[in-house]
Parts: C-alpha cells; sequence; structure tokens
C-alpha cells in the first residue's frame, strides 16, 4: 500500500511540472568513458596491450568523438595527457579516463 502512495505522490509532482529524478534522461547526465584491462591482464606491461596503433585509435577516436575545442579543453598538452592519463589510469586501478562530460549517446 505505502509503495502505491509513494507512486501516486510521484505522478502529482510529475503533473505539477515538478523536475522528478525518474525525468532525468541519461543523455541529461555527464559521462566518463575509461579503457579498461580485462580481467587477467593486471601484470601485462601497458605498452603491451596499448601498441602506438591502439593508442592512436584511442586519441583519434577521442578527436571525432570531442570536437577538437572540446578535447583541447580536456587534454591541454594533446595526445600526451590523454595518453598519460589513460595509462596512470590502467596502471592505479585497472582502467583509465579519455572522455569527459559526454552525453549518454556520445558514450556509447
Amino acid at each position: 500500500d505505502e509503495e502505491e502512495t509513494g507512486d501516486e505522490d510521484d505522478d502529482d509532482e510529475e503533473e505539477t511540472g515538478d523536475v522528478d529524478e525518474k525525468e532525468v534522461t541519461d543523455d541529461d547526465r555527464v559521462h566518463s568513458v575509461f579503457v579498461t584491462l580485462p580481467e587477467g591482464f593486471e601484470n601485462v606491461p601497458i605498452d603491451a596491450i596499448f601498441d602506438r596503433a591502439l593508442q592512436a585509435q584511442v586519441v583519434d577516436t577521442c578527436r571525432q568523438l570531442l570536437g577538437s575545442e572540446s578535447f583541447r579543453r580536456l587534454w591541454p598538452r594533446g595526445q600526451h595527457d590523454l595518453l598519460e592519463s589513460m595509462r596512470r589510469g590502467v596502471e592505479e586501478n585497472g582502467r583509465g579516463a579519455v572522455a569527459h562530460g559526454l552525453t549518454g549517446v556520445q558514450a556509447r
């Protein structure tokens, strides 16, 4: 019974125009994209996993996704910043950020 009462209250809020957490879509939220190591690769040197070709692909994908201006804002020193951040994150906890501030569609 209490759940039904709670749902009715949520419906009333939506009818009055109040913003409800349920109304926030995935694209309204800020997303980050990480490169994640598969299990079992924790002790493999990162350069053995992410060779220059794969690193270039990550950089190119981020540039295309973000656009030049956003890429420069996130990574002021260019691909060096991106790759160093990715490397540090992967080495420290198995995942490294490559993009921030994206919509859900961009992150996918």
